[in-house]
């Protein structure tokens, strides 16, 4: 079963709270995609440690597609 619904979207995506949520707002751009892809990466590696009936394949493609996208903003910046 998905959390999507039950977390916000930066908790979901990237396992942020709100407070730092707040402190990523002052970051430079290049460096808060960075820091997301970064959190995003640790957090598929939370959710892959689970055994395989416990994980949330939902959750998962969901992280993995939003470190792709936060890859390709990235590249636009170069």
């Amino acid at each position: 079963m998905s959390t999507k619904l039950t977390l916000p979207p930066y908790t979901y995506y990237y396992g942020y709270s709100k407070e730092y949520v707040t402190l990523l707002a002052s970051m430079p751009y290049r460096e808060a995609l960075q820091d997301k892809i970064a959190a995003a990466k640790g957090l598929l590696s939370r959710l892959l440690y689970k055994p395989f009936q416990a994980q949330d394949s939902a959750r998962i493609n969901d992280v993995q597609k939003a470190i792709k996208f936060n890859n390709e903003l990235l590249d636009e910046l170069a």
